[in-house]
């Protein structure tokens, strides 16, 4: 493991769309599913401030209101629910209808400023553990399907997979671009693929940096064992030994996966709609050699338990047993209901035409009863394998499009409980299904390492992120030529005034780089060097200098705090060059500056700052990282002037335009306040006079040129003043 504040860099190894290696069709042991987005249209377009159930005071809770033959009811009011949070009846103080496809239904009722917006949720899930080659092929076709015929532009969806030799995968983190989703479950089975969040996850574990130890975590509570398997499993990139594992040991893994990601859902608002392609584990592990679970499904915990108890105990495994109905505990706690397709050959025609027919007869070591009982208990749906593709995409449709969302005011509390919440419609013969409770925040310090995982995925990958609302930080990106070669130099500013809870002991700074295609070209990650408060220092400038790839790249920087967990963010947008080409002069991008004696930058560890880079006094000068000040009649500039003449007499000049393009003046005075060598590279710092600036978009164009003559040298700085 490297160093605590030492320089992590990560490089996916293979383009964008690929997986790292190749992978045996029947296994396909290696994908996994999340993508992160923001939250739904609604509050979007209104231009509303969006804030989650983590620090909000308004709880928002999804109903399904259904009438005589399981028709959904869509012109309920508010004040015909009643609804009560731990036994207490509470006041309905906001009110939403979402009724997909159906344009005679009002759209949502206008919101508080601080209500969240409960747009529909998928995981998609797929199960690469308990199914032969057929079964991939067929989850493949059923996820494609559900995705073209079930998902509407405003969903959110997630991926995910599940394989022995990698544990539970996070391909991609809830995200709207359905396509990215769509082009990643197109390779299962076929080619290779990768996800951004999965990019991002190998990061992590391979180098450990949530704040946990996997040896001492074996040896602690499950969640920290099951992190810990993790991360040897997709950080050491080989096949662990569990993939020799006992058909009853292979169970356990895979329960115990499944059990965390329920766990870690909690912190996600509104309902979790897990959609999973398996054919199950089989029913002799889970049940006893005699027979399947029973004649009847269960659809409660209580009589479960008692289904269980009346089976051959001795002829199951009661380690699994046990294991398992925690699992359905946390997915219908987490309000995570599991719609499960059965992907298995098909044995019989019983069940032809329905979602939830009688049981398969026989098979031992078939898996359709522990997929029954996984979508009745959660309540979701299950699908047989003689259940057409089109139907499971109409069936989940209907049962998920057609809801409501109320919302109360709560008190908060950090202690992560279970309130247990009720609904009721006053109006007869409608029957209504709501979200069983939710779990009040905890303290970050409790949360499980795959808990820590999510959530740092959340922050880094989503528009909008669910754990937190991160506050935003503003991000510069310039271009370097270092060696005759172009990098990317990023740099963000973080204020201890308004950062103070991000910024502590233990911080760190990510920068990811996302191409045009927005996949991941670039992780890095250093532990930020934060002296003690009475230093002086008031303002941070952690950087990056990093190569990148040609083309428009966006670059995204995260600061998070190890210790709780929250974190500030920014981007920044630029199209990288290639190779400058023998050109005899480079002038680089400008850095603006602004005077300031109370400002400290910082790198990676062997890594140069800007102050370096751009050779100004850090104790006289700081980037200035975002808009500039209106009235401003003077710019500090750091230029870095490549050039093929050993000691070369540049001169500069600079000219003032409008976003638009329009010349506001063809020249500006242009002082320099000094020069460094170093190399081939002339460093030099310059005051340009812009006689008071009146707020608006602007551009810059600097020039420079040996006075013995040759060609010129132009760089092009766009900034807004406000």
């Amino acid at each position: 493991m490297a160093p605590a504040g030492a320089d992590m860099t990560f490089r996916p190894r293979v383009p964008a769309r690929e997986l790292r290696r190749a992978l045996p069709a029947a296994a396909l042991a290696g994908l996994l599913l999340l993508a992160a987005r923001p939250e739904a249209q609604t509050a979007r377009e209104a231009g509303k401030p969006l804030q989650y159930e983590v620090n909000v005071s308004l709880k928002l809770v999804q109903v399904y209101a259904t009438g005589k033959g399981g028709a959904p009811v869509a012109d309920l009011k508010p004040e015909e629910f009643e609804v009560s949070d731990n036994g207490r009846t509470v006041a309905v103080t906001h009110f939403e209808r979402h009724f997909l496809g159906r344009p005679d239904v009002p759209a949502p009722a206008a919101s508080p400023e601080s209500a969240p917006n409960l747009g529909r949720k998928f995981l998609l899930l797929f199960d690469f553990a308990f199914v032969d080659a057929h079964g991939i092929l067929k989850s493949r076709e059923a996820g494609l399907r559900f995705i073209d015929a079930t998902l509407r532009p405003e969903d959110e969806v997630a991926l995910l997979s599940y394989a022995p030799d990698r544990g539970l995968v996070i391909h991609e983190y809830l995200t709207a671009d359905h396509q990215r989703v769509r082009r990643l479950v197109e390779g299962f089975g076929l080619k290779k693929a990768v996800g951004r969040a999965e990019n991002l996850t190998d990061f992590i574990y391979s180098r450990d940096i949530l704040g946990e130890r996997t040896a001492k975590a074996e040896n602690s509570t499950p969640e920290d064992a099951f992190f810990a398997r993790q991360s040897r499993l997709q950080g050491s990139m080989r096949v662990d030994e569990g993939v020799r594992l006992s058909y009853v040991d292979k169970a356990h893994e895979f329960i115990s996966a499944l059990t965390n990601l329920a766990v870690a859902l909690r912190r996600l608002p509104g309902f979790k709609n897990v959609v999973l392609f398996s054919e199950g584990i089989a029913a002799q592990v889970l049940f006893g050699k005699r027979g399947a679970a029973a004649s009847a499904t269960p659809t409660t915990l209580d009589a479960l338990s008692q289904q269980m108890r009346e089976l051959d105990a001795g002829q199951a495994d009661a380690g699994v047993r046990s294991d398992f109905t925690r699992m359905l505990e946390e997915f219908k706690a987490s309000n995570a209901p599991v719609y499960a397709l059965d992907v298995s050959r098909s044995q019989s025609d019983a069940d032809f035409g329905s979602a939830a027919g009688p049981p398969l007869p026989g098979g031992t070591f078939a898996g359709t009863d522990s997929l029954r009982l996984l979508a009745s208990v959660t309540g979701g749906r299950f699908y047989a394998n003689t259940v057409s593709k089109d139907h499971v995409a109409s069936d989940i449709q209907s049962v998920t499009g057609a809801y409501y969302v109320l919302g109360y005011s709560i008190g908060e509390a950090w202690d992560g409980k279970f309130h247990r919440i009720k609904v009721r419609v006053r109006r007869p013969g409608c029957d209504v299904v709501a979200q069983g409770g939710y779990f009040d925040p905890k303290p970050f310090k409790e949360y499980s390492g795959f808990e820590k995982l999510l959530h740092v995925t959340d922050l880094a990958l989503s528009d909008v992120p669910r754990f937190q609302s991160p506050k935003e930080i503003a991000v510069a990106a310039t271009v370097v030529t270092v060696q005759g070669k172009p990098e990317l130099a990023v740099v963000a500013r973080a204020p201890r005034s308004e950062l103070g809870d991000v910024l502590g002991a233990k911080s760190e700074a990510y920068l990811l780089l996302l191409d045009e295609s927005g996949e991941i070209s670039l992780i890095k990650r250093f532990k930020l060097p934060l002296p003690d408060e009475p230093s002086g220092r008031e303002t941070f400038f952690p950087s990056f200098v990093v190569e990148a790839r040609p083309g428009r790249t966006t670059c995204r920087l995260v600061l998070r705090n190890m210790e709780t967990g929250l974190g500030a963010r920014g981007s920044a947008s630029l199209v990288m060059p290639g190779a400058a080409g023998g050109a005899p002069i480079v002038l680089d991008t400008p850095l603006l500056l602004v005077p300031d004696t109370h400002s400290l930058g910082f790198a990676a560890p062997g890594e140069a700052t800007p102050a370096a880079l751009f050779g100004y006094a850090p104790d006289a000068y700081a980037p200035l990282v975002g808009d500039v000040a209106a009235g401003s009649d003077r710019l500090f500039a750091a230029l870095r002037c490549s050039s093929a003449a050993p000691a070369p007499d540049l001169r500069f000049s600079a000219a003032l335009g409008a976003a638009d393009g329009a010349v506001l003046a063809a020249e500006v005075p242009v002082t320099v306040v000094g020069t460094s060598r170093e190399g081939p590279t002339t460093r030099a710092l310059v005051g340009v006079a812009t006689g008071g600036l009146r707020p608006g978009r602007y551009s810059l164009r600097l020039e420079a040129k040996d006075a013995a003559g040759g060609p010129a040298a132009t760089a092009v700085l766009e900034f807004t003043v406000r």
